[in-house]
Protein backbone atom coordinates (compact mmCIF):
# COMPACT_ATOMS: atom_id res chain seq x y z
CA UNK A 1 0.00 0.00 0.00
CA UNK A 2 1.28 3.72 -0.68
CA UNK A 3 2.24 5.34 1.95
CA UNK A 4 0.13 8.50 3.23
CA UNK A 5 1.06 12.43 1.87
CA UNK A 6 2.05 12.60 6.00
CA UNK A 7 4.24 9.38 6.06
CA UNK A 8 6.40 10.86 2.66
CA UNK A 9 6.73 14.50 4.14
CA UNK A 10 7.92 13.12 7.48
CA UNK A 11 10.35 10.45 6.18
CA UNK A 12 11.62 13.21 4.00
CA UNK A 13 12.25 15.05 7.34
CA UNK A 14 15.02 13.09 8.35
CA UNK A 15 16.89 13.40 5.41
CA UNK A 16 20.58 14.55 5.51
CA UNK A 17 20.80 18.40 5.49
CA UNK A 18 23.34 20.36 3.23
CA UNK A 19 26.59 21.53 4.49
CA UNK A 20 29.56 23.11 3.57
CA UNK A 21 33.15 23.49 4.32
CA UNK A 22 34.51 26.53 4.67
CA UNK A 23 38.21 28.38 5.32
CA UNK A 24 37.94 29.98 8.36
CA UNK A 25 41.00 32.18 7.49
CA UNK A 26 42.69 33.58 10.81
CA UNK A 27 39.86 33.04 13.13
CA UNK A 28 41.00 29.77 12.77
CA UNK A 29 44.34 29.86 11.45
CA UNK A 30 43.24 28.67 7.94
CA UNK A 31 41.24 25.62 9.45
CA UNK A 32 37.84 25.05 8.12
CA UNK A 33 34.32 25.20 9.88
CA UNK A 34 31.22 23.34 8.54
CA UNK A 35 28.12 25.19 7.42
CA UNK A 36 24.82 24.06 7.49
CA UNK A 37 21.20 24.14 5.45
CA UNK A 38 18.91 25.04 8.49
CA UNK A 39 15.81 23.40 9.82
CA UNK A 40 12.77 24.97 10.13
CA UNK A 41 13.46 25.78 13.71
CA UNK A 42 17.21 27.04 13.10
CA UNK A 43 15.50 29.26 10.56
CA UNK A 44 13.08 30.73 13.60
CA UNK A 45 16.17 30.97 15.60
CA UNK A 46 18.00 33.28 13.32
CA UNK A 47 14.76 35.43 12.72
CA UNK A 48 14.24 35.83 16.05
CA UNK A 49 17.72 36.61 17.43
CA UNK A 50 17.54 39.22 14.58
CA UNK A 51 14.40 40.82 15.50
CA UNK A 52 15.27 40.75 19.41
CA UNK A 53 18.18 42.77 17.60
CA UNK A 54 16.27 45.06 15.82
CA UNK A 55 13.59 45.63 18.73
CA UNK A 56 16.58 46.97 21.33
CA UNK A 57 18.09 49.45 18.49
CA UNK A 58 14.34 50.88 18.01
CA UNK A 59 13.82 51.02 21.96
CA UNK A 60 17.09 52.56 22.12
CA UNK A 61 16.76 55.14 19.55
CA UNK A 62 12.95 55.94 20.72
CA UNK A 63 14.69 56.87 24.01
CA UNK A 64 17.49 59.10 21.86
CA UNK A 65 20.11 56.43 23.68
CA UNK A 66 23.20 55.15 21.87
CA UNK A 67 23.25 52.13 20.78
CA UNK A 68 25.97 49.65 20.52
CA UNK A 69 25.29 46.58 18.13
CA UNK A 70 25.60 43.27 20.04
CA UNK A 71 24.89 40.87 16.94
CA UNK A 72 24.94 42.09 13.36
CA UNK A 73 23.39 39.61 10.56
CA UNK A 74 26.42 38.35 10.28
CA UNK A 75 26.81 36.69 13.49
CA UNK A 76 23.41 36.17 13.86
CA UNK A 77 23.80 33.83 10.21
CA UNK A 78 27.80 32.28 11.98
CA UNK A 79 26.15 31.34 15.06
CA UNK A 80 22.79 29.75 13.97
CA UNK A 81 25.18 27.84 10.82
CA UNK A 82 28.37 27.08 12.18
CA UNK A 83 28.14 23.15 13.62
CA UNK A 84 30.13 20.11 14.86
CA UNK A 85 30.95 18.12 11.46
CA UNK A 86 30.17 14.91 13.22
CA UNK A 87 27.17 15.92 14.95
CA UNK A 88 25.71 18.82 12.64
CA UNK A 89 24.79 20.35 16.47
CA UNK A 90 25.52 24.20 16.32
CA UNK A 91 28.40 25.18 18.22
CA UNK A 92 28.16 28.64 19.11
CA UNK A 93 25.67 29.71 22.00
CA UNK A 94 23.52 33.53 21.95
CA UNK A 95 26.35 34.56 24.49
CA UNK A 96 29.00 34.60 21.40
CA UNK A 97 27.21 36.54 19.84
CA UNK A 98 29.18 39.75 20.69
CA UNK A 99 32.45 38.02 19.87
CA UNK A 100 31.31 36.60 16.64
CA UNK A 101 30.33 40.55 16.53
CA UNK A 102 33.70 41.55 16.73
CA UNK A 103 35.29 38.97 13.95
CA UNK A 104 37.99 39.34 11.27
CA UNK A 105 35.18 40.66 8.51
CA UNK A 106 36.85 39.02 5.70
CA UNK A 107 36.82 35.71 7.89
CA UNK A 108 33.29 36.31 9.05
CA UNK A 109 31.94 36.84 5.32
CA UNK A 110 33.17 33.99 3.59
CA UNK A 111 31.68 32.20 6.36
CA UNK A 112 28.27 34.36 5.82
CA UNK A 113 28.52 33.75 2.02
CA UNK A 114 28.07 30.32 2.47
CA UNK A 115 25.71 30.11 5.13
CA UNK A 116 23.66 32.40 2.75
CA UNK A 117 24.07 30.12 0.16
CA UNK A 118 22.77 27.15 1.59
CA UNK A 119 19.83 29.59 3.13
CA UNK A 120 19.03 31.80 1.05
CA UNK A 121 17.47 35.42 2.74
CA UNK A 122 14.84 36.64 0.88
CA UNK A 123 13.55 40.39 0.98
CA UNK A 124 9.93 39.70 2.23
CA UNK A 125 8.33 43.31 0.99
CA UNK A 126 10.15 42.33 -2.61
CA UNK A 127 8.62 38.74 -2.57
CA UNK A 128 5.27 40.36 -2.24
CA UNK A 129 5.03 42.95 -4.62
CA UNK A 130 5.74 40.01 -6.73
Amino acid sequence: MAKSLRERMLANCQKPRKTDTVNAGELLDGETVTVVQWTSGQRDQFDKLLSKERLKESEALKNKEEYKATASLRAVAVRVSVVDPETLEQVFTDEDLPLLENANQTDMNRIYQAAISLNPLIDIDAAAKN
